[in-house]
């Protein structure tokens, strides 16, 4: 004799929740949607300051590619060279900290990476390269290298300023391929979650 449908219906919810409540079962989806809860916590915390960096950078390039260094006050002109430099070399130190990451990050970070005959050239025009390839720049040199040579260093500067930008400009444009994507965090069956349960994991 079949069970009443009322009655089936109660079993069937009785085994759902002796397997939804066990202590193990618990366990387990609470360590999964802890992973999940980081993955996505971290993943907000790089583009928010992928995002800042790389939009300041564009926008430093841009203001260098198109400065004209002949009539510009060479003060003003260190200024906004260094400005620049300075932006360009939180955005190295960043992609430096984050490389590990993903394969992609580690190639951009290989692809703001200065050869040693750029560093040379840069040199002779007041700014200087680290091993870890963060610039400096020296007022003095710079604004007698401006007056001696103006055109080399708006070769040199520009031309760095616009690799630069077409770089960032690339890496905005395919960013949500920087970040790896949500890994498999866990051997726990997330279909068995119940449906809204990781709506809100910040408790």
């Amino acid at each position: 004799m079949k069970a009443p449908l009322n009655k089936m219906s109660q079993i069937v919810s009785s085994k759902t929740y002796e397997i939804h409540s066990s202590p193990a079962k618990k366990a387990e989806r609470d360590e999964a949607l802890r992973k999940i809860k980081e993955y996505f916590d971290a993943s907000d915390d790089f583009y928010t300051k992928f995002y800042t960096l790389a939009n300041l950078l564009k926008l430093s390039a841009k203001k260098v590619k198109n400065a004209d260094f002949q009539t510009e006050d060479s003060f003003d002109t260190l200024m906004t060279v260094a400005s620049f430099l300075n932006t360009y070399n939180h955005m190295l130190l960043f992609l430096q900290d984050k490389s590990s990451i993903s394969p992609t990050l580690s190639n951009l970070l290989l692809s703001f990476s200065i050869q040693k005959y750029q560093n040379n050239a840069f040199y002779f025009i007041g700014i200087h390269i680290t091993k870890s390839g963060l610039f400096s720049i020296d007022k003095e040199p710079f604004i007698t290298a401006l007056a001696a040579n103006n055109e080399m260093v708006k070769k040199l500067i520009s031309g760095l300023a616009n690799k630069t930008y077409i770089k960032v400009n690339d890496a905005l444009t395919n960013s949500l391929n920087l970040f790896p994507t949500l890994p498999a965090v866990t051997k726990f069956n997330l279909n068995s979650i119940a449906p809204g349960s990781i709506v809100n994991t910040s408790t």
